[in-house]
Formats: structure tokens, sequence, C-alpha cells
């Protein structure tokens, strides 16, 4: 608890410059470094790195020069580092050419003089730096493109690997910066894990802490609301504790997952066919294969899992595009076939129930003893031709 609080009061005397944002921050294992692109004399260069509890930047190893190299990365002009010219005569030929850091100390492993572009030595001169890194000497009331801060009195938190769920971190820090990756950051930075949202911070012990933390100290991370005694992050009526334990959904927990296929009680699933993938939220086709439960030999196909149904087709014995259309054509001439003959068939129905309506009862008395007639004369003929062979 002691430590979240000294947290707390670290974050609080950590104003930003003028309402400014650094625009880049970067970190040693012991220290970390801002830029600020406003223009300024050294004194108010000065007077703003205090104000930010910090001081103008010293250059005294080569980490700190790289550091120095990542905050002037994409940075145009000049910028004032914390050397300036003690005034104590012109004939010191140390390291640091009798320039004294602004710390009032002259101890340096690493100098980076350029040897031209700079004014007369044995004046009021400060140092300024640009993207060439080189130390320039230039008249302390002129005025540069920005300057370089120097925190020495926060620690530092390595950098933080997203977690095996999540695709990025992003970061912010107290000054208010932001930006993605791991990176080494100074205490108070706080660290989000996207998509899962779960945040960590830095402590002043230089780990990183998970949320919930001290509701005291940035609301514990939490999104609505922190209860001091545990502490927990609670919910609005109506919403649902994420498993990140700290951000608040919905109760239809699948609503905000933006699962490919399916949902359940707030964990995507694949259907028959498909695996989970890394992200937790897409599918892709499961080889069975893999599975000696499935596939106990060596004679196995794979099945392939169309992406937008459960239909699956094996890939030794695929329909072509070719004979399909020629299976469609069959089909369509069978039932024109049978449409054409049932017509037919109609039509001759049609045709006999309209005979038989206009024919009278007398007609079809005359019609049967017709025919009744016809067979006789028939039979009589018969019977006489046999007599006349027997004559």
């Amino acid at each position: 608890m002691k430590n979240l609080i000294l947290l707390l009061a670290s974050i609080a005397i950590l104003p930003q410059v003028d309402g400014e944002i650094p625009n880049s921050i970067s970190c040693t294992p012991k220290q970390c470094y801002t830029a600020f692109e406003i223009r300024a004399s050294f004194q108010t260069a000065v007077d703003m790195c205090e104000k930010i509890d910090g001081h103008l930047m010293s250059v005294r190893y080569s980490a700190s020069n790289d550091a120095m190299g990542e905050l002037l990365r994409d940075a145009e002009g000049e910028f004032w580092i914390g050397l300036q010219f003690n005034g104590n005569g012109c004939t010191d030929t140390s390291r640091l050419r009798r320039y004294v850091w602004i710390t009032g100390d002259t101890l340096t492993n690493f100098t980076n003089w350029s040897d031209g572009d700079s004014e007369p030595f044995c004046a009021p001169t400060c140092v300024s730096v640009s993207r060439d890194l080189k130390w320039k000497g230039r008249s302390c009331d002129k005025i540069m493109d920005g300057f370089l801060c120097e925190h020495d009195r926060t620690k530092v938190c390595a950098p933080l690997e997203p977690r095996e769920t999540d695709e990025s971190v992003h970061y912010i820090t107290p000054f208010g910066n932001e930006g993605e990756g791991p990176t080494m950051l100074p205490m108070g930075s706080v660290v989000t894990g996207r998509p899962s949202g779960v945040k960590h911070i830095c402590t002043p012990d230089g780990v990183w802490l998970r949320a919930p933390w001290s509701c005291e100290v940035l609301n514990g991370g939490c999104e609505h609301k922190c209860v001091t005694k545990t502490p927990q992050c609670t919910c609005p009526a109506g919403t649902a504790l994420q498993r990140n334990n700290i951000t608040c959904t919905p109760n239809d927990a699948c609503v905000n997952l933006g699962c490919e296929q399916l949902c359940l009680a707030g964990a995507c699933l694949c259907r028959d066919g498909y695996e989970l993938l890394a992200d937790g939220k897409g599918c892709r086709d499961k080889d069975e294969c893999r599975d000696t439960m499935i596939c106990p030999n060596s004679n196995c196909v794979n099945t392939i899992v169309t992406p937008t149904s459960n239909y699956t087709k094996d890939v030794t014995s695929a329909v072509t595009a070719g004979g399909l259309l020629g299976i469609t054509v069959c089909v369509v001439l069978m039932i024109l076939i049978i449409v054409f003959l049932a017509h037919q068939i109609s039509r001759r129905r049609s045709s006999w129930n309209i005979a038989c309506m206009l024919k009278s009862p007398g007609e079809d008395l005359q019609d049967l003893q017709q025919v009744t007639t016809q067979k006789y004369t028939k039979k009589s003929s018969f019977v006489n031709r046999n007599v006349k062979q027997d004559t």
C-alpha cells in the first residue's frame, strides 16, 4: 500500500508542460527522457523541465546517447541539453571543455562534440543537439526548436510483452504519451492488452501490477467503479464484468466479443469441422488426419468445411462446374417431358368426357342394337359357309 501511495504522489507531481504532451519518450533501465518541441531559450527550458520533476538531459554514457537518438528520430531542428559553459577560463583540455552539467558536476564517460558549426568557446554558451546527435555550442539566449528533459528519480519497468490472447499492447505514460508495442516505461505508466483489455501499471518497485489495483490510483484501473476494500471493479445495472475483471459489457456477454461463428457464456466456439484460432474469435478448417483417435492409420483424407455452412466434401471427389451444369440440364428436361405428358393425358380425358355428354340415351340404345345385329349377321354367314361345304 505504501508503494501505491508513493505512486499516486508521483503521478500527481508530473503535470504537463504548459499543457503540452512530450513529443517522444525513451527510457533506459535507470531513467527516462522526454522531448518537447517547444521553442525556448536555455533558461526557459531549464524551468520547464523542473516543472515536471526533471532537469535538462545529461548525456554521460553511450546508453544515454542511444536514448537521445530515439527521442530525436523524427524531430526537426535543434534541442537544448543540460550542458553549459562554466565561465572559468578557456584553456581547459578536459573532455567537457570547461562545460558543466546542469546538475553542477562534470562526471561523464561520453562526449560527442561537433568539429564545426559551434559558436566560440569562452563565452556564455550552452549546448544543443539535433538528429546527428553532435554537441554544438550556442548562445544561451538563442531560441531553440525544443529541449530534452531527464527524469532520474523515477523507477522504470521492463517491456511488458503481449499475453497469449493479445495481439498488441497500448501504453500511456504519466506525461500523457501514448504508443503501441512493448518498451521500457516510467512508473505510473499503464499498459493495456488488445483485444483482452487487461491492464497493468508500473509500480515504484519497477514491476508490473495487474488491475484492479488500489482504488486511490487511477480508479484501480476499473472502467466503472472501484470498491476500495478488496479492491474490486463493479458494473452498473444491466451490464456484467468481463473476464479481464475491469471492463463492463451488456449482460449478453457475447454482444461485443466478435466471434466468427458461435458464442456461449462469453466464450467463442466453432462448428463441427472447425477449430478455434489463437485470437479466441476466428475459426479455421480442422485437419482430422492429425487426430489419431479419428484416423488411427495413414489412409486418411481430410474433409474441407465451407466457411458459410456445415456442408463437407471430400477433396478427392469434388463435382466440377461442367458436371454440375450437365446434371442441371438433365433435370430440367425430365421436368419438361413430365409436364408435356401430363398435359396430353389431360386433353384426351377431356375430349372423352365431352363426347359422352353429347350423346342421348336413345343413341346409346341404337348403338347397342347395331352392334348386336352386326355380330348376329357375321355368325349366320359363318354357318351358311359350312353348310355349302357339306353339300
